[in-house]
C-alpha cells in the first residue's frame, strides 16, 4: 500500500487537522447556553461553582499537552491521537451520564486532557510535513477552521445547531482557496 504523502493532498490534510483541533472549541462552547440550567438540575446552591465545567477542561488541556506532546514523539502521531480520542470520548460520556457535579467536573478534565492530544499532536503534523511559509499558510488555515466551526454550529440567533450539509458548503471555498 502507499503511502500518501501530505503535500500530494494538502486540502484533505488541513480539513482533518482543523476538525481534530476544533473538537476542544466545541467541547467548550457547546456547554456554555447549557450552564444555567445545569447549575439547577445538579442542585449546585453557589451557582457560581458550574464555571468550573469550563476551568475542568483546561485543567485537562494543561496537563494533556505535558502528556501528549512527549508520547506522541515515543509511540508516534497516530497512536497518540487514537489514545487520546478515546480518553475524550470516555470523558464525554462520563458527563453526559453523570448526576454528580464533581463527577461532571471529572469528566471534564479528563475531556480536556484526551482533547489535548488532539490540539499537541495536530501542530506537531503540520511542523513534520511543512516549514516556513508554507507551514504558516497551513497553520492559518487550520486556525480559521478551528475559529469558525464553534460560531458555524452554535450561533446565538438558533438554539440548534447548523446541518453538517451546509457547514461542508461553506468550507468548501475555504479548501478551494488552497
Amino acid at each position: 500500500m502507499t503511502e500518501v504523502n501530505a503535500q500530494q493532498r494538502p486540502s484533505e490534510f488541513i480539513a482533518l487537522a482543523a476538525f481534530l483541533m476544533a473538537t476542544i472549541a466545541l467541547a467548550i462552547d457547546m456547554m456554555l447556553p447549557a450552564m444555567g440550567s445545569m447549575a439547577i438540575d445538579l442542585g449546585l446552591t453557589e451557582t457560581h461553582r458550574i464555571s468550573w465545567v469550563i476551568l475542568g477542561i483546561f485543567v485537562g488541556l494543561i496537563f494533556g499537552q505535558l502528556v501528549f506532546g512527549p508520547l506522541s514523539d515515543a509511540i508516534g502521531r497516530r497512536g497518540s491521537i487514537q489514545i487520546g480520542i478515546l480518553i475524550f470520548l470516555f470523558g464525554t460520556a462520563i458527563c453526559a451520564w453523570t448526576e454528580s457535579f464533581e463527577v461532571l467536573i471529572a469528566g471534564r478534565v479528563l475531556q480536556g486532557f484526551g482533547g489535548a492530544a488532539t490540539r499537541i499532536v495536530t501542530q506537531a503534523m503540520v511542523r513534520d510535513r511543512f516549514a516556513g511559509r508554507e507551514m504558516a499558510r497551513i497553520m492559518s488555515f487550520v486556525m480559521t477552521i478551528f475559529i469558525l466551526v464553534p460560531i458555524l454550529f452554535f450561533s446565538q440567533e438558533t438554539e440548534n445547531p447548523c446541518s453538517f450539509k451546509i457547514a461542508i458548503q461553506i468550507f468548501k471555498p475555504i479548501m478551494k482557496l488552497y
